[in-house]
């Protein structure tokens, strides 16, 4: 019989300390939206982006890659705000590898829209990128609206529309663009990458940038880690239980080590803060200005990152 989680003291300290580390991802988030209202500074690449995407016939809207990166962004963000609430609420078992997962994917999935490496990627790269991950999410949400509502259905027929809409601005930009291309979400010769992929490509790139020391074969382990963990695997559970004698025969408890939930934690933390640099970056906003994000990471995480903190050093000699 399981008795539920052992909770050691200094673990009960500490989860309240990482779940305060874990929303402060968020918070930083909500007050750099907050402050520059995604509008880029004259001068930054996104500002370039904008003023060529404005005169791009057949686009939309030429804040495309800016909505998709932003997006992506605040949705790692709110894992990781979710990720504070099973840590506070000591629901440290199996819930936060998953929502750790999702913070890494989402952030990948921004960082490599805006393009390798960075800026000087073309501005037609990250708008193809762009339309590749609104074709992915087209996709999948094509495939819900069929299922819940029926193929027939008003919803899906409004669906149909809308993506058809998609595909045709897409090949409106991007003339030689085939319908096999956008069949296998392929644009401007750009193809695109798997969950997997994306989070190699992001360890890799980042590595390649100095913005993160560990060797990014083994960050790519740890990503296969966090997949078993978010997919039925007996091992990740059967790990944790412990057999002791309670006076009534054999039991056990579900046992998770504090240095576990430090290093889950700081791999969350690590790939939000840099990914929150690139984005300023791309938008020459300041970065953490009021100085609340590296405060936090201080006061919780002393030496977790590298020192200084994690920068990205680009071709054109800036840091961020």
């Amino acid at each position: 019989m399981t008795r539920g989680m052992n909770a050691s003291p200094d673990m009960q300290e500490r989860m309240p300390e990482l779940a305060a580390l874990l929303r402060e991802c968020r918070e930083a988030t909500m007050r750099l939206s907050a402050a520059e209202r995604w509008e880029p500074h004259q001068g930054s690449a996104a500002a370039r982006d904008i003023a060529v995407f404005e005169k791009t016939e057949g686009l939309r809207d030429p804040r495309t890659v800016l909505e998709v990166v932003g997006t992506y962004l605040e949705l790692a963000t709110w894992h990781a705000g979710g990720m504070a609430a099973t840590l506070e609420a000591h629901e440290a078992l199996a819930a936060p590898w998953p929502l750790a997962r999702s913070v890494l994917e989402a952030c990948a999935r921004a960082a490599w829209v805006i393009g390798d490496p960075f800026p000087p990627a073309t501005e037609r790269n990250r708008l193809a990128r762009a339309y590749i991950e609104n074709l992915i999410s087209a996709e999948q949400e094509g495939n819900v609206t069929r299922a819940v509502h029926g193929a027939g259905s008003e919803a899906a027929m409004t669906f149909r529309n809308a993506n058809q809409q998609l595909r045709d601005e897409i090949r409106a930009v991007f003339p030689d663009t085939k319908r096999s291309d956008l069949d296998h979400k392929r644009v401007n010769g750009i193809a695109p990458l798997s969950l997997a992929g994306s989070a190699t490509w992001y360890f890799e790139t980042m590595h390649q940038l100095g913005a993160i020391g560990t060797d990014p074969s083994r960050l790519k382990s740890i990503y296969t880690m966090l997949s078993n963990h978010a997919h039925p695997t007996l091992y990740t559970f059967r790990q944790r239980r412990e057999y002791f004698q309670d006076g009534k025969g054999l039991s056990t408890r579900l046992v998770v080590q504090p240095s576990e939930l430090d290093r889950l934690v700081t791999l969350t933390v690590m790939t939000v803060y840099i990914t929150m640099k690139v984005v300023c970056r791309y938008c020459r906003w300041p970065f953490d200005a009021d100085g609340q994000f590296e405060a936090m990471i201080d006061r919780y995480m002393p030496n977790a990152f590298m020192e200084p903190h994690p920068s990205v050093t680009l071709p054109d000699g800036h840091s961020i």
